[in-house]
């Protein structure tokens, strides 16, 4: 008989708590349909919402979430949109985005999109648009058609300091080389012109949404703009946040998605997908064709001597004599036990090993093995720090699986530190793998390893933590390989922009 005690029926609608949960239901409903924050809040902390299993998740979400959305979208345009945006952003790190698993994320982010497809349609009737009907291009105003150049925009949400947007500025760099041909603008919809001052894209057009006070005023400067500047193509970059508010709505001849990794973003108003990597195949996702170009960022790094690096882990409690291993990735990456049980066998095995993870949290996987004595004395979690300067600090970056890191592996491996990667399905989706494999002509080179089996990873992390040898020969190889994917922004614009904009254009000598 399942006892009381155990963790998963505790969070179960037949359980003393789910039975309370049913009792207040209404209560809930009415919070969240007035104040959504505070709501969400009451469920993540007194109810565990985003804490445990997905089947308590989902339950959480068809007797509470739904009906007060429903609620929400009763009420006035203005103020369902304004309310629905507060939801969207609460439930994305704890519901939508709580593990890096796709088959996940698909189901949450649609449990709750579906609404704001149809607030995007409420809108767009009020502008007086059909937002879902495709419109084929013989059918498109010929104003929209005649621009002496092609004009496309990429619509920014959110701080533009994340790896997206490292991504995204390389690429806005390397379209100059196109500005006779195309005239590129940026849409932030959150940050101010100040944030992208002397980033190197001078040639770019930009117009920030970041001074208005809510999504609903936001979303009519877009819709206003993109009237007045008729594009032929508008992509939206990575941030999933209100993505279908403004993506369901079709104010162009051609509108793309372009992720950091392939979630199921489909729908009507999104002709084309693409994702990053150097090169490769385009592959298919949820049956969908995603492209993938040429994308490189800048790996440059800031200066830092020996005796930055000798302070920085002595500040954390770290000898100079130890070997420092690490990953720098979300705390999503990291909810996985077999990983915890490869960073507790090295530092059983190895004594002067630390280990320390840049992430913003733990995830409750972690915490059995944070109370053992390998963990107390020589586990260091750093929090979110400066990942450029901290990647100098360690001797071997040991990137989580199944899901790895991309731009901070990257300049772990750009710092000389070498990186062990694993070769699995989602890395060969998105992550530093795509990048090593294209350099090597898709040869996996050396630190890369299969990720089957805990006990052969261990043997093989083992061998180089005790050879510095060995560290050192990975470290010169891997290095090589990124070399030679340096300086070929050009190219990275080049593949995209003819994507985006389903042209042939060519680099001039």
């Amino acid at each position: 008989m399942t006892q009381l005690t155990d963790r998963f029926y505790v969070f179960h609608p037949g359980a003393t708590l789910g039975r309370k949960l049913f009792s207040e239901r209404h209560d809930l409903i009415d919070l969240i349909a007035v104040n959504p924050a505070l709501g969400l809040d009451r469920l993540h902390e007194l109810y565990s919402f985003g804490r445990q299993s997905d089947f308590w998740d989902d339950h959480i979400f068809g007797l509470i979430l739904a009906p007060a959305i429903l609620k929400i979208s009763s009420l006035d345009l203005k103020n369902a949109i304004n309310l629905f945006s507060v939801i969207d952003h609460k439930l994305f790190r704890f519901y939508i985005r709580r593990d890096e698993d796709p088959v996940r994320f698909r189901r949450a982010f649609w449990n709750l999109n579906a609404y704001a497809l149809d607030l995007s349609a409420r809108f767009s009737a009020e502008k007086g648009l059909l937002c879902s009907e495709l419109i084929p291009l013989s059918d498109c105003p010929a104003a929209l058609l005649n621009h002496k150049k092609k004009r496309i925009a990429f619509v920014f949400k959110g701080p533009f300091k994340l790896a997206h947007a490292e991504f995204l500025q390389e690429f806005l760099i390397g379209t100059k080389s196109f500005n006779s041909l195309v005239e590129v603008h940026l849409i932030l919809i959150d940050e101010q012109f100040e944030s992208i001052r002397g980033r190197g894209f001078d040639h770019v057009r930009v117009h920030s949404l970041g001074r208005l006070r809510d999504t609903y005023a936001k979303m009519c400067s877009y819709y206003d703009l993109t009237q007045e500047m008729l594009f032929d193509h508008i992509c939206w970059v990575a941030c999933v946040q209100n993505l279908s508010l403004y993506m369901g709505m079709r104010l162009a001849p051609s509108q793309s998605y372009w992720s950091m990794k392939y979630h199921s973003i489909i729908m009507d108003s999104i002709d084309k997908y693409a994702g990053l990597g150097f090169g490769g195949d385009s592959f298919t996702y949820d049956d969908i064709q995603w492209f993938r170009g040429r994308a490189f960022p800048d790996l440059t790094l800031p200066n830092v001597d020996q005796s930055f690096i000798d302070t920085t882990r002595l500040l954390h409690g770290i000898p100079s004599d130890a070997i420092v291993a690490g990953v720098f990735v979300r705390s999503e990456k990291l909810n996985n036990s077999s990983y915890w049980k490869l960073i507790q066998q090295l530092l059983v095995v190895f004594p002067n090993l630390h280990f320390v993870i840049a992430s913003q949290s733990l995830p409750p996987v972690s915490h059995t093995f944070l109370a053992t004595t390998e963990f107390n004395s020589r586990f260091h979690h750093l929090g979110w720090v400066d990942t450029k300067k901290w990647c100098q600090c360690l001797d071997i970056y040991i990137d989580s699986f199944p899901r790895g890191s991309c731009l901070t592996a990257l300049e772990a491996i750009m710092a000389g530190v070498p990186s062990i990667i694993f070769d699995t399905h989602h890395n060969r989706e998105s992550s530093a793998l795509p990048y090593l494999l294209s350099a090597n002509r898709g040869v996996s080179p050396a630190g890369v390893f299969q990720a089957a089996d805990i006990d052969a990873i261990f043997t093989d992390v083992s061998k180089i933590i005790a050879s510095k040898q060995l560290r050192d020969s990975i470290s010169a190889y891997q290095r090589n390989l990124l070399s030679r994917l340096l300086g070929t922004r050009s190219l990275y614009a080049k593949d995209y922009l003819n994507y985006f904009l389903g042209t042939t254009m060519s680099i001039r000598p």
